[in-house]
């Protein structure tokens, strides 16, 4: 599951792990995301979280795992956006549509746009509809 405080309500997208104990699934997705172990987050059925989770995300995974009785926890890349840092500013649509101009520019768009277009309907959110229609990228 990814989840990004103050982001845009989606469908949550999530998968079983093949690991029941919880060490072992953190460490399976940090190796599969290729990630430090503090970004790798987790709440558990009875309490436990990661130290470095957001109280707000916390919240919000708590509820949901609240739902499902059949499942002991949830793990996520709890990666941090880059965004404010590489760009100079909070994340906008006008400056994600302008960083992907200067990649256009370059010839470095095909994996911006193959991540876009690829990305399952229920995820696409009103950022997603201005970037897709500001570079007339139709959606397979």
């Amino acid at each position: 599951m990814a989840v990004e405080p103050g982001a845009e309500p989606v469908p949550v997208h999530w998968a079983v792990s093949a690991h029941d104990d919880l060490v072992k699934a953190a460490k399976n997705l940090r190796e599969r995301e290729k990630t430090f172990p503090e970004h790798i987050h987790f709440v558990s059925s009875d309490g436990e979280s990661h130290k470095n989770c957001d109280a707000v995300v916390k919240e919000s995974v708590e509820k949901w795992l609240s739902a499902r009785e059949d499942l002991a926890a949830v793990v996520w890349n709890g990666l941090q956006s880059n965004w404010e840092t590489r760009r100079g500013q909070p994340f906008e649509v006008s400056d994600a549509i302008q960083y992907l101009r200067d990649l256009r520019r370059k010839g470095l768009e095909t994996n911006a746009r193959e991540y876009l277009v690829n990305l399952p309907p229920p995820c696409r959110t009103d950022a997603w509809r201005a970037i897709v229609a500001e570079f007339d990228w139709v959606s397979d």
